[in-house]
Parts: C-alpha cells; sequence; structure tokens
C-alpha cells in the first residue's frame, strides 16, 4: 500500500511493478532484508513490553487457542530467523506482475462535485 499524490498513481504503479519484477528474478540480499526487517524487530519488541499485547492479543483468546502463548515467546525469533533466500523464494513464487491485482483509489476533485 502507497499513499502517494493522486496525479503521480501511474508514474508510482510502474515503479512498484519494476521493483517487485527485480525482486522476483534477482531475490534480495541479506543486507536489503536486514534493513526491511529492522523497523518490524523494534516494534516487536516494543510490542512485547506493553500490557495491552499480553491482555488483548495473547491472553484474550489463550484458553481458545492455547498456541498464542508459545507464538508470544518466539515471535521475535522467528522474524529475526527469516531469511534472504526465503523471501527470494517467495518472492520468486508470488511477485509476478502478469497476475497482480492494482487498486487506485484517487479523491473526487471539487470540480466535479455538484
Amino acid at each position: 500500500m502507497a499513499y502517494i499524490d493522486p496525479g503521480q498513481a501511474g508514474l508510482i504503479e510502474s515503479k512498484i511493478k519494476k521493483i517487485a519484477s527485480d525482486i522476483s528474478k534477482n531475490g534480495v540480499t541479506q543486507e536489503e532484508l536486514k534493513r526491511a526487517l529492522k523497523p518490524t524487530l523494534t516494534s516487536i519488541k516494543e510490542m512485547l513490553g506493553k500490557n495491552s499485547y499480553w491482555l488483548h492479543t495473547v491472553l484474550s483468546q489463550s484458553m481458545i487457542y492455547p498456541q498464542q502463548l508459545q507464538w508470544s515467546r518466539t515471535i521475535l525469533k522467528d522474524y529475526a530467523s527469516i531469511s534472504a533466500d526465503e523471501v527470494s523464494a517467495l518472492a520468486k513464487k508470488y511477485l509476478d506482475n502478469s497476475k497482480a491485482a492494482t487498486i487506485i483509489i484517487k479523491p473526487i476533485s471539487k470540480e466535479s462535485t455538484p
């Protein structure tokens, strides 16, 4: 998802598709993955330190889904263990621009409203 100037929708769409194509063909490097994961890992560390996460996410449904207790113990390690090879394999499988669905939502201009 990208929030952009509506006038640049076509340009940004083509750039995103070019990036997806490049990742699909060439994969990602360990450095690219590290830069992409860093904010997520930071967010998970912060989330683990909040009572609201434990109460509303982990404990609220743990009677029905007891595996949530284990997930909460391993979430940081699980994300940190993602490899560039895994991401590259998924990119090859799923980043096919010929099958991409693109939705562009633009605001109604003031001139076209009654």
